[in-house]
C-alpha cells in the first residue's frame, strides 16, 4: 500500500481516511473505545484527546515483510489539560516526541520509539514496553503504578518507577 491510510473501528463499522491527513481526521472523527489502525507511512499529527487505541504498522523497517514504519509528524499530545484521560493505547509507532498534557490512567504506550522526549506526570497505571525512547521526563511523585519493561532508554529520569 503506497497510500497513507487509517482505518476507523467503530461499533463494528469501519471508515477509511486516506492521505497525510487520514490520522488527523480519523482521530477527529474518533470517540472514546474507537480503534485507529495507520498503514505504514508519514502522517501529520493530531492531539489524543479520547479514549482510544491507536495502532501502527511499526516503528522501523520490517526486513522479513517489506513493510515501512508508521511516522508521526511532530510532538504527539495526549488528554486535555486539567481533565483525567483513561485507557488510551498506542502500539508501532515512531514519533519525535510524546507529551502527556493531563492526568492518565491505564495508558499503555508499546512497540513504539519516541526520538526525542517522553513527558509523562501524574499518571496512574502507566505501562510502557518493548519500546525504544531516548529520554524520558517526569513519571513524578504524583505517578503510581508506572512499569517500564523490555524497553531501552537512555538519558531517562525516573521517579517512583518500576523497570523491568
Amino acid at each position: 500500500n503506497e497510500l497513507q491510510t487509517a482505518v476507523l473501528h467503530h461499533d463494528g463499522d469501519t471508515q477509511v481516511f486516506i492521505g497525510r491527513n487520514a490520522f488527523a481526521n480519523a482521530n477527529a472523527a474518533a470517540v472514546d473505545g474507537d480503534v485507529i489502525t495507520l498503514s505504514a507511512g508519514t502522517f501529520n499529527i493530531a492531539d489524543i484527546t479520547k479514549s482510544i487505541s491507536l495502532y501502527g504498522a511499526g516503528f522501523e523497517y520490517n526486513n522479513e515483510t517489506g513493510t515501512q514504519k508508521t511516522l508521526l509528524i511532530g510532538t504527539l499530545k495526549i488528554g486535555v489539560s486539567g481533565q483525567t484521560l483513561a485507557n488510551v493505547h498506542i502500539e508501532g509507532i515512531y514519533t519525535y516526541q510524546l507529551t502527556a498534557v493531563a492526568h492518565l490512567e491505564g495508558f499503555v504506550l508499546n512497540k513504539c520509539q519516541v526520538l526525542n522526549e517522553i513527558t509523562l506526570s501524574r499518571n496512574t497505571n502507566t505501562t510502557i514496553s518493548n519500546c525504544q525512547m531516548f529520554n524520558v521526563q517526569s513519571m513524578d511523585e504524583q505517578s503510581i503504578n508506572c512499569l517500564i519493561k523490555n524497553s531501552h532508554s537512555r538519558g531517562t529520569q525516573y521517579r517512583r518507577t518500576l523497570l523491568l
